[in-house]
């Protein structure tokens, strides 16, 4: 969910199988590479072909947005927090 930030608003998928297949046409489209779990240089390629601060928007938005129906974390499906997580890298990077 958090990869497909970078590239759209995540949508809404209950199945596995579907949102990594939906991730991975979305990847292909964006970069024309096909996704690897095990890519090393994942960061450098979404840095390069999507945008990091609108991917922490959308999964901001997206989490608000899934927080109004369910409070409960474990019924918020299509919804991540990790873009907590690297704004808080960014500014201990940054230097903030």
């Amino acid at each position: 969910i958090w990869l497909m930030s970078y590239f759209q608003i995540p949508k809404n998928t209950d199945v596995s199988k579907k949102c990594c297949e939906t991730f991975e046409k979305i990847f292909k489209e964006n970069t024309g590479k096909k996704y690897k779990k095990s890519e090393e240089k994942i960061y450098n390629i979404l840095c390069e072909n999507g945008d990091e601060n609108r991917a922490i928007e959308r999964a901001r938005e997206k989490y608000y947005q899934v927080r109004k129906e369910y409070s409960q974390p474990s019924k918020m499906i299509g919804c991540t927090t990790v873009y907590k997580l690297v704004e808080e890298l960014k500014k201990k990077i940054d230097g903030e």
